[in-house]
């Protein structure tokens, strides 16, 4: 036929699974804009809205998701097993998964990577481990946001020379470190304090609430 109507067809195998299972058009004379594959693959050529007409802003307009009200999107798996989300640029090697999101469920850890390599885990317990080469942290350090004496925030690791954390402010701004219990008062959750005021280049210590 000729002309230019969106189609829809179906195709038959040929018995060497050579055919697609349905293919659409947006013509009869266009290449394919979307196919189901025999083995169940889909593939979209275009831009793939769920519950919308209208595509995503700018770079993230390939999948737009739309409903009224709270809306989401689930990933299941076992629970002794990972789900991911990955950002590639390649199609082989560890680009394909240069940096990722994973919920690991054996552990119920959520585990950030950047450079294929994990740099920043939450543990089941709320504790954060951020490590410039998390793969390097040896089983003891680890232990520090898992074990008894569990550290709440874990920074660095084994494969790391230095370390460190910087407060940054305003130059007559103050830089804090708290110390407190959850014991629901404002003292008790300021209860140990170091301080440093940028206006007099000066640095405070505090025991008790008090200096």
């Amino acid at each position: 036929g000729s002309g230019a109507e969106p189609i829809i067809r179906a195709r038959r195998l040929d018995g060497n699974g050579g055919y697609n299972l349905f293919e659409g058009y947006s013509d009869v004379n266009a290449a394919s804009t979307f196919y189901v594959s025999n083995n169940g693959d889909g593939y979209f050529n275009q831009n793939l809205l769920i519950g919308t007409t209208t595509a995503g802003t700018g770079s993230g307009d390939d999948l737009t998701i739309s409903r009224s009200g709270n809306m989401g999107l689930t990933l299941r798996s076992t629970n002794s097993n990972y789900c991911n989300i990955y950002f590639s640029d390649a199609t082989s090697g560890t680009a394909t998964y240069e940096g990722y999101i994973s919920y690991n469920h054996a552990t119920d850890s959520l585990e950030f990577a950047t450079v294929h390599t994990e740099r920043l885990r939450i543990a089941s317990n709320g504790a954060v481990a951020i490590s410039g080469n998390r793969a390097q942290v040896a089983p003891t350090e680890y232990n520090d946001i898992t074990g008894t004496n569990q550290a709440g925030l874990l920074i660095g690791s084994s494969g790391i020379t230095d370390a460190g954390i910087v407060l940054r402010t305003g130059a007559s701004g103050t830089g804090r470190i708290y110390f407190g219990d959850n014991s629901g008062s404002e003292s008790a959750r300021k209860a140990g304090a170091i301080e440093y005021g940028h206006s007099s280049n000066s640095m405070r210590f505090y025991t008790d609430s008090t200096e």
